[in-house]
């Protein structure tokens, strides 16, 4: 869907970019993480991103100068935050998912 976006608005110098976030660390993702075991393993296996991780990557997206390059693709939170050289909350790096190793063409 953003190919398509990205065909439409990239003559008025908008860009068309999916975004996709982690596990986000939210209220209810924290409480059930206290509640529920399973929840608790999946942060440990796979890590959680903060609230915050989101919007200093968009704030980066946006600051970009060659950000219409990037029109049309998809990306993740953690593998834009490596790019752009994010540091989350409490000056910890964005790790990538191992299975994000692998993307598709379309995929940065």
């Amino acid at each position: 869907m953003a190919a398509v976006y990205a065909e439409h608005f990239t003559p008025f110098n908008i860009a068309a970019i999916s975004l996709w976030p982690g596990f986000v660390a939210t209220e209810r993702m924290t409480q059930l993480m206290e509640a529920d075991p399973g929840a608790k393993q999946l942060k440990e296996k796979m890590g959680f991103e903060s609230t915050e991780l989101s919007g200093r990557v968009i704030r980066a997206l946006y600051d970009d100068p060659n950000l219409l390059t990037l029109s049309g693709k998809n990306d993740h939170h953690r593998r834009a935050a490596e790019r752009y050289g994010i540091i989350g909350p409490g000056r910890v790096r964005a790790e990538i998912f191992a299975w994000d190793l692998w993307r598709p063409s379309s995929c940065l």
